[in-house]
């Protein structure tokens, strides 16, 4: 009989999940055992008994045969199998360290592009990362300032994902004001649109702000696509990063409206 058995299902409880270590050296002391006397001894659950029996048949810990007259039995396998499968886990193991050792400096890239490294900081590069703003301007759901780019429509995609966005917005009554550069065409009903979609606007020439990123101020952040080769979009959640962006907004606001004036009465005619 084995002696110190709960120092060694201690052990065992290392490698193996605690209740298989307990029946393991359970069988070793008490088999052959039918599942019903395992259970009644172990004040295991008749269901759960057979379950644990079974991991152990699977990991080749644990043989069951049929007595004469269809009663199974459970005897435990040589400990020498219980040494096998630990050696194979260690590999395991192994193995998994190699695989992650290799992909660790992947991970770290990663991680410092989208988060830099700092909390409330993130840079998703291409769509996704205007679909990851676009997604958090509407889970937040307040009211955005905008510096527009003229290239926020550079391709089909683009547009539509503009629209689709200002789409949302006026469904969850997000309202807007945006400063936007004075296109070569504009269309002549903007402000019967504007009105629609919940946006106080100024047009400005298109050579005084002709920004190649656009800023999205919203809730307590900052959100800037960066347009060109490939878009770049960071999220910047700081309380005074989100101040300062908007005090310049409302100084070009304040600064642009003899522009836009100008701009919307020459629209006008």
């Amino acid at each position: 009989m084995l002696q110190n058995t709960s120092n060694l299902t201690e052990t065992l409880s290392k490698v193996l999940p605690k209740d298989e270590a307990a029946m393991y050296l359970y069988l070793l002391n008490k088999a052959p055992k039918k599942a019903s006397d395992i259970a009644k001894d172990l004040s295991l659950a008749r269901p759960i008994a057979y379950k644990v029996l079974e991991r152990l048949i699977e990991k080749e810990l644990v043989i069951k045969h049929k007595k004469p007259g269809g009663v199974t039995i459970y005897n435990p396998q040589h400990p020498a199998n219980l040494k096998a499968y630990i050696d194979g886990k260690a590999r395991e193991v192994e193995t998994q360290q190699a695989v992650f050792d290799a992909s660790l400096p992947s991970l770290v890239s990663e991680f410092h592009t989208r988060f830099g490294g700092i909390p409330g900081f993130r840079i998703i590069l291409g769509t996704e990362g205007l679909h990851e703003l676009y997604d958090d301007v509407l889970n937040e759901g307040k009211d955005i300032l905008l510096i527009r780019s003229p290239k926020d429509h550079g391709t089909l995609e683009l547009r539509e994902l503009v629209l689709k966005q200002i789409a949302a917005q006026v469904a969850l009554g997000i309202r807007t004001k945006a400063i936007t550069p004075l296109r070569p065409v504009i269309d002549p009903d903007i402000l019967a649109a504007d009105k629609r979609n919940l946006v106080e606007r100024r047009v400005v020439p298109e050579g005084v702000l002709a920004v190649p990123a656009q800023i999205i101020i919203y809730a307590n952040k900052v959100g800037i696509t960066a347009y060109g080769d490939s878009l770049m979009t960071t999220i910047i959640e700081n309380p005074a990063i989100h101040e300062t962006f908007e005090i310049l907004f409302n100084y070009i606001w304040q600064k642009a409206e003899p522009d836009h004036n100008v701009i919307i009465v020459e629209m006008e005619r």
